[in-house]
């Protein structure tokens, strides 16, 4: 097909984690799922201490005894580049039009997208252009880091509202992915 075909993939969780941030009381849970979502906040790991085995138990626990259905929001990363745009826009329309998670979008080219797209339905957006930081030459590796970084500190008070914070990279959507985390 086109580049601008859905392409969904297989969803599952690979992995929980419960982030306790040593400056604050507070917490976040992040999960990944499929090839392309990372655990969030990677950046955040400079602000963990070590845990004791006591605060271990305690994340053991809360990870098994969840007593409501938890809540969760998608983390959009993208690079709008010129050429990437109208593939972009059809994804970001997907993730407005056929879900209701609250999105959150990233863009590391630093174009972001039309403020028109909130009359879908609203969402948040971040954009900067990486060269500044990273340079020419980047590995994405390297780009998506400095993307989740960047949206932790500019989101991490919205996503404490949500239980999990579930990063996508932007050319996907996850047809299954709300049915999916309901289980």
């Amino acid at each position: 097909g086109s580049s601008h075909d859905e392409q969904p993939l297989d969803f599952h969780v690979c992995c929980i984690l419960q982030l306790y941030s040593a400056n604050r009381m507070s917490r976040l849970t992040c999960i990944s799922c499929c090839c392309w979502a990372a655990v969030l906040p990677l950046a955040c790991a400079s602000f963990l201490t070590e845990t004791d085995d006591a605060s271990m138990m305690q994340m053991q626990a809360e990870v098994r005894h969840v007593a409501k259905a938890p809540t969760f929001a998608v983390l959009l990363t993208t690079y709008n580049t010129e050429d990437r745009e109208a593939m972009y826009m059809a994804r970001l329309q997907w993730w407005l039009k056929k879900t209701k998670l609250p999105i959150f979008v990233v863009d590391s080219a630093g174009r972001g997208f039309s403020p028109s797209l909130s009359t879908i339905r609203s969402f948040k957006q971040l954009k900067f252009n990486q060269t500044n930081v990273l340079g020419h030459h980047v590995s994405s590796t390297e780009g998506e880091l400095l993307s989740m970084q960047r949206a932790w500190e500019a989101f991490q008070d919205d996503w404490s509202k949500f239980d999990y914070v579930v990063k996508v990279t932007g050319k996907y959507v996850l047809p299954d992915l709300q049915s999916e985390m309901k289980q």
